[in-house]
């Protein structure tokens, strides 16, 4: 078959490297000039099946983070509210841990057939400041235990043990430990799935913008160049752009339409004409994230600057990551697009700081902030899209790190005719109609 890709993030990646894994012959279109160049860019990159679905359950892709951060956005919570109590059932949330278990299962096997290396840790910390808050998470856990989610409850001492970097100055009433996680940079690893897919044939074209898609037996989708002006956040993301080396450019042209067997959407913004075709646009909005990454000092006096693996710092919901020697830290979402001013930046370094002090070479500390889409009630849009011959495989909101593998080798399956082996039905989008 040949199958086209709308965007080259993670989804978009993974997406092509299953298909042409399968034969396919795979086109994948992407507006930037680079795989990962926009929502896939810095983000956090962890995958913890643990957290998805009951951060799903409350708000959203990232729920805890986004009440934090004081939205008055009366109309996106009462879309959030209704999105729950219409059906944001048990079904859905085994759907998602079942999915972001398939992920994370789908990204080990890959990295070991592959031999990818690249910035990574495994494990997560959940730690607690105090009691209060500890009670406070205590429906988490009892959703753990009912789900068979391995997990230990370290007390303060266990958990310094564990992390000998921890400030003994910070408040610490203990934290809960789970193995299955991992963290990730999401740009290092969509280079290496890049290069690998292009060994099995699939084709990529860089500053290429669809610009219309038209459903039936042989789906049609019509491409011109894009124009980078207009994309978000590009003037962040020029210089680690070029570092990349070179990309294909098109040559000037007029918009060209060309047929395929399927057409998969991997890459959108709320504002796309895309998504309005498919009449998905309403349902959706932008959730805006940011993250701090930076290299770990190197003192021989000290060996435990920074994290060994990955922490949540429960009471401020920002996740800290071990990325090689540098340490990234992420959270801070909300639905408008952070203002000049804004201190959120300030605010990741406050709570990096109270962990590990000194850890970090701050002169050398690299930012981004970037927006990704997201559905009210929180679970992506995986499956047919209900027009003959396009397929859905976005809106993974801030968990795209901890579903795109396993997204993209269940639509795969699904596009080759074969059974998923999971029940994808609480991803259609019917469900936003």
């Amino acid at each position: 078959m040949e199958v086209a890709i709308v965007g080259a993030g993670l989804s978009g990646v993974h997406a092509a490297l299953e298909l042409a894994a399968q034969g396919h012959a795979v086109v994948v279109f992407e507006r930037s000039g680079s795989v990962a160049a926009e929502a896939s860019f810095a983000q956090g990159g962890l995958c913890a099946p643990a957290l998805s679905p009951v951060w799903g359950a409350l708000c959203g892709t990232q729920p805890l983070a986004l009440q934090a951060s004081g939205l008055s956005d009366a109309g996106w919570r009462w879309a959030a509210r209704q999105a729950r109590s219409k059906g944001w059932t048990e079904f859905r949330q085994n759907a998602l841990l079942a999915l972001t278990r398939q992920s994370l299962a789908r990204s080990t096997l890959l990295r070991r057939q592959l031999q990818l290396d690249h910035e990574r840790s495994e494990g997560l910390l959940v730690l607690m400041r105090d009691e209060a808050q500890t009670r406070k998470a205590q429906p988490l856990v009892e959703h753990w235990q009912a789900a068979g989610i391995a997990h230990q409850w370290l007390d303060a001492e266990a958990c310094r043990r564990q992390e000998p970097g921890l400030s003994p100055d910070t408040p610490l009433h203990g934290g809960w430990q789970l193995p299955e996680a991992e963290a990730s940079n999401g740009r290092e690893l969509c280079l290496l799935l890049k290069q690998a897919a292009q060994r099995l044939g699939a084709h990529f074209m860089f500053h290429t913008e669809v610009r219309a898609l038209q459903a039936g037996k042989r789906p049609a989708l019509t491409h011109a160049p894009a124009t980078q002006a207009g994309l978000p956040g590009a003037s962040q993301r020029r210089d680690a752009l070029a570092a990349a080396g070179p990309s294909t450019v098109p040559s000037p042209r007029e918009a060209q339409t060309h047929s395929f067997d399927a057409i998969v959407l991997c890459g959108a913004q709320p504002g796309d004409a895309l998504l309005a075709q498919l009449r998905l646009k309403p349902a959706m909005r932008q959730v805006w994230g940011r993250t701090l990454t930076a290299p770990l000092r190197q003192l021989e006096a000290f060996p435990d600057l920074g994290p060994r693996a990955n922490l949540i710092d429960d009471c401020h919901q920002l996740s800290l990551s071990r990325l090689g020697q540098r340490v990234r830290i992420s959270g801070g979402a909300c639905l408008q697009p952070p203002s000049r001013g804004d201190k959120g930046f300030e605010h990741l370094h406050e709570v990096l700081h109270d962990w590990f002090p000194g850890a970090i070479q701050s002169q050398q500390a690299q930012y981004w902030q970037g927006s990704r889409l997201m559905l009210a009630d929180g679970l992506p849009l995986l499956g047919a899209s209900g027009a003959e011959g396009i397929w859905l495989n976005l809106a993974h909101g801030g968990q795209g790190a901890a579903l795109a593998a396993g997204s993209a080798q269940l639509l795969a399956a699904l596009i080759g005719g074969r059974d998923p082996g999971l029940d994808l039905s609480a991803f259609g989008p019917d469900r936003l109609r």
